[in-house]
């Protein structure tokens, strides 16, 4: 088979509201990727992503997924996300101002985030494996 693939680039918008806490938590993130057919039943995706957080953390990330066709109707897929969070400057868990349910400017802390980390910076990995099966 002839190796073909694509380009692309999307702005992504998420936003996280809640009922019970005062503060919502959003992301801006700017991605660029392609994606690669390997050979006929396998296609591999990458991307980098740089972004910004309702908590001024600036993020840098990369992503890779490799997608293989078992059959007509059932594919495996591996995932692997790894970001590194940049705190804002002046932030530090010692000065009182981040802590659960508030942010610096902008309000929105990181609902993820263990307490021990606000204020500075940050590595997040996750990997993913799974099976997908046409009905």
């Amino acid at each position: 088979i002839e190796r073909r693939g694509s380009v692309y680039g999307a702005i992504e918008y998420t936003a996280l509201k809640y009922s019970t806490v005062p503060s919502d938590y959003s992301t801006v993130r700017g991605r660029l990727g392609f994606s690669l057919f390997l050979w006929e039943r396998a296609i591999l995706m990458a991307s980098c992503s740089y972004g910004q957080d309702s908590a001024d953390y600036n993020s840098i990330g990369a992503e890779a997924v490799i997608k293989i066709r078992l059959g007509d109707r059932l594919s495996a897929f591996a995932m692997y996300q790894h970001f590194y969070f940049i705190a804002p400057m002046g932030a530090g868990t010692d000065t009182g101002t981040h802590g659960p349910g508030s942010g610096p400017s902008r309000g929105g802390s990181n609902p993820f985030l263990q307490s021990s980390l606000i204020g500075g910076d940050y590595h997040s990995r996750s990997a993913v494996f799974g099976l997908s099966l046409k009905l």
